[in-house]
Formats: structure tokens, sequence, C-alpha cells
């Protein structure tokens, strides 16, 4: 009996360093998104990156920055359904500016698409946005 207290009460201590952690990690990354300066560390972090961006550039434009993957099936909707049918018309008149961030979640084949993406953006942003077109075109989601 008192090893079976002993050892819940272990399990209790790790779930509840465990929320902790979750919370902290939450609260952290809660702070730098919804923080004032949440809108410049965006805009420091596409250019230190060079991530390729289309559409205008100025103040007064609106900047559209999208955590994407290519094998996500919810990214691939969104470019088919808000990307395609909505901001191309506004990035083509430079209403808006549109950047995409690469963000591998689903499986190995989403690392290796970032990391191709991230290479060709290095050589030319026209390359980088055929590429990302294919990219969603053929996409293998399931």
């Amino acid at each position: 009996m008192i090893l079976k207290d002993k050892a819940k009460r272990k399990n209790i201590k790790w779930a509840m360093l465990g929320v902790i952690l979750v919370v902290a990690a939450l609260s952290f990354f809660a702070y730098q998104f919804f923080s004032p300066n949440a809108k410049n560390n965006i805009d420091s972090y596409v250019e230190s990156q060079n991530i390729p961006t289309k559409g205008g550039n100025g103040k007064d434009v609106k900047k559209v920055v999208v955590f994407t993957d290519y094998q996500c099936p919810h990214c691939v909707n969104f470019h088919n359904d808000v990307v395609d049918k909505h901001l191309k018309e506004k990035i083509a008149k430079n209403e808006i500016s549109y950047s995409e961030i690469q963000f591998p979640v689903i499986d190995s084949k989403s690392d290796q698409y970032a990391q191709m993406s991230k290479g060709i953006a290095k050589e030319s942003d026209t390359d980088y946005w055929r590429f990302s077109e294919l990219g969603y075109e053929f996409a293998t989601t399931d």
C-alpha cells in the first residue's frame, strides 16, 4: 500500500511539473506574439532570414506572414482557398506583402520540402515562388 502511494505521489509530481512547463512555454510564446514588439519581431525575422516576400512594401502596406508546411492538408487548403482566391489580386496590386515561413510539422518529407525551399530561396525569389506553387499543387496530403 505504501509503495502504491509513493508511486502515485511521484506520478502527481511529474504531472504537475509537466503542467507548469507547458504553462510557462505557452506564456512565453503568448508574450512574444502579443507583446507590442511582436510585429517588429516578425518583420525582423523575415528580413534576417531572407524569406522571400512578394507584393507591396512600405509602412502602410499590410503584411501577411504564413507559417506553412507543404504536406499539411490545412496549409494546402489555406493556400488554395485563401491565398489563390483572395490574396493573389491584392499581392499583384501591391496592397499587401505576403511571406511564407516554412514550418515542417507533418513528417520527414515536410522537412525535406522546407530545406529545398530554403535552398531555392537563397538562389532566386522567383524560383522560390514557382517551387511553392508546385509544392502545394502536388502535395501528398492524406
